[in-house]
């Protein structure tokens, strides 16, 4: 499977301009590197509520692979909405404070959560679950390209739904939110979240991306502010995967301007990853001071 499974489908709606629902995984689940398990047409709503556990009977071909599934709601139309989903690097399988590599190739028990929901699956529609090894760029991907296989049927993995009696509830009533008043003088404007985000896909290098900017009105002055995110990673080669982002803040006074700068740099290879942060500070465009961090860190089956 590849590392560029995912894009924004795998993020929040909330963080996202153009969606207040769930996302449609049709993009992600039409993917042929994505394992795709639906019920039949329900016949009569089914409600589920509490925590999702899953186990997955799997092997990987490689020693350090993450485990991703998704629980889905199928109309029938065709849309696929996400309802919940969670994921686990098989390296800590065991232990999060001591990770050790799968025995490539062998089939492992891998018991994780999916979260918690509350969601009725109406009838017509069929209840679905996807497994993948990456959820990219929300998980920075394993180093290796992999085969995955599951174990299904009556010993196989399993999945455990919450299902509780369905009943027609009245729908909870939220008070409006009370109204913001700003101070006299003082103005804003926020354009960062929901944020418009970019997929490229070409010569099999996925790049996922966006940018946002926010303003202020004070009586003493102006300030602003620009940010900006950007991750890439190539199906041949997961372990080369990098991220980078810019954020920049502006103080306009009378008779001076200041900003500050920050640019954050991730990429690594099979063993370690690297981390460089520059922080900058400029007065009237004259650059006060400056200071880079760095540090390489060891993969330990990340």
């Amino acid at each position: 499977m590849p590392p560029t499974i995912g894009g924004p489908t795998s993020l929040p709606a909330r963080f996202l301009r153009t969606n207040s629902g769930p996302l449609d995984q049709r993009p992600l689940e039409q993917r042929p590197d994505v394992l795709v398990y639906s019920s039949a047409p329900l016949t009569e709503p089914l409600e589920v509520t509490g925590p999702l556990s899953l186990v997955l009977h799997a092997a990987s071909s490689a020693p350090d692979t993450d485990f991703v599934a998704k629980l889905c709601d199928v109309a029938p139309d065709g849309s696929v909405g996400l309802v919940a989903g969670g994921g686990m690097n098989g390296s800590h399988r065991r232990s999060m404070t001591e990770p050790e590599a799968l025995d490539a190739g062998t089939v492992t028990d891998l018991a994780f959560d999916l979260h918690f929901t509350s969601w009725v699956f109406p009838a017509g529609h069929r209840v679905r679950l996807a497994v993948s090894n990456a959820c990219w760029p929300m998980i920075w991907p394993t180093p290796h390209r992999m085969t995955l296989s599951l174990a299904v049927g009556e010993n196989g993995s399993s999945l455990l739904l919450p299902v509780i009696p369905h009943e027609e509830r009245p729908a909870p009533a939220f008070p409006p939110p009370a109204k913001h008043e700003r101070a006299p003088g003082v103005a804003s404007e926020d354009r960062v979240v929901p944020i418009d985000w970019v997929l490229r896909r070409t010569g099999g290098r996925a790049i996922a991306g966006w940018s946002g900017d926010w303003a202020s009105e004070f009586p003493w002055g102006r300030t602003r502010g620009t940010e900006e995110l950007r991750f890439e990673v190539a199906d041949d080669d997961p372990a080369s995967a990098t991220a980078w982002g810019e954020a920049i803040t502006e103080v306009n006074l009378p008779g001076r301007a200041l900003r500050w700068r920050g640019v954050t740099e991730l990429s690594g290879d099979e063993t370690t990853f690297r981390y460089r942060y520059t922080r900058e500070l400029w007065s009237n465009e004259e650059l006060v001071r400056t200071r880079t961090w760095e540090e390489r860190i060891p993969r330990d089956h990340q």
